[in-house]
């Protein structure tokens, strides 16, 4: 695998996560539950962990998104190039 098949996936991975991890949020603000410490945490029962959840995967999105188009992305692509 060259060094620019492989910067390639490491960006499609960090794509793949922003979404799912987006799509997730979306659904637990829709649907007021939110998976997260192996169960479901509903919005009424113990809300504020179902807070917590939801900044918790906010913040992990928005860590994903600053490497993606911040400073691994850049480094990735010079390596590539050579």
């Amino acid at each position: 695998m060259s060094s620019s098949e492989l910067a390639n996936f490491v960006i499609w991975v960090m794509n793949f996560g922003i979404v799912i991890l987006t799509c997730l949020v979306i659904y637990g603000c829709v649907k007021k539950k939110i998976y997260g410490h192996g169960r479901w945490h509903y919005y009424g029962d113990k809300s504020t962990q179902y807070f917590q959840i939801v900044i918790g995967y906010s913040i992990m999105i928005a860590v994903l998104c600053f490497f993606r188009f911040g400073t691994i992305a850049e480094g990735i692509f010079e390596a590539a190039k050579g």
